[in-house]
């Protein structure tokens, strides 16, 4: 009876034991690995504002500054590939005294890295840019345009599930090859190269989270 009795005890011990392990390793206390938290995610759409510091040097000419403002919307078909269209406006401190408008069109596309259990997400840009410097002359406008290619990148850092801070550094060397004045526009396929850069810090917000 005694055998018997031992025997009953070892069995319950066996099917008691590892169920109650099991729970431990499941318990978020165990201290045991987990699976990590999400912290940030770039896919679905967003809305993203900024100011921006811009610099802008054309072809055989000084170096200009200024700083404006930039919107952007896109949207994340992954947490690693964006679509996004944005713009930047900058009011420019010309060389030679006075000032003038400079205007970015973007249309790119951006690679995301690091984003679930990070809350600091970097990113790479590449985009197809058009240009334009707008100049009063004499009281009118005169425009110069073109197109470009802007390369570079940035880092979100997402302070809740719906709104991240963003920083970017972009360069877009280009040409400007249409001129506009007083109602007549001029092309030249040469025409100026130029070489701007943007330094953006604003928010982005994802309203589907």
């Amino acid at each position: 009876m005694r055998i018997v009795y031992t025997l009953a005890l070892a069995a319950a011990f066996a099917l008691l034991v590892p169920a109650s392990l099991a729970q431990i390793a499941a318990s978020p206390e165990a201290g045991i690995a987990t699976e990590a938290p999400v912290r940030s995610n770039t896919s679905k759409l967003f809305l993203q504002a900024h100011l921006n510091g811009t610099g802008l040097s054309v072809e055989d000419g000084d170096t200009e500054s200024g700083g404006g403002f930039g919107l952007k919307l896109g949207y994340g078909f992954s947490p690693l590939f964006t679509l996004y269209a944005g713009f930047d406006a900058a009011s420019m401190d010309a060389a030679g005294g006075g000032s003038y408008s400079y205007g970015l069109f973007d249309l790119g596309m951006q690679l995301n890295f690091r984003s679930g259990p990070h809350a600091l997400v970097p990113y790479l840009a590449l985009a197809l840019s058009g240009q334009a410097a707008v100049l009063d002359v004499e009281g009118d406008d005169c425009t110069f345009s073109g197109a470009g290619l802007t390369l570079g990148g940035g880092l979100k850092y997402s302070v809740s599930p719906v709104l991240a801070l963003d920083g970017s550094l972009t360069v877009t060397p280009g040409r400007f090859t249409t001129v506009k004045y007083q109602g007549v526009s001029v092309e030249d396929e040469e025409g100026l190269g130029t070489t701007g850069a943007r330094f953006g810090l604003g928010i982005s917000w994802y309203p589907q989270r």
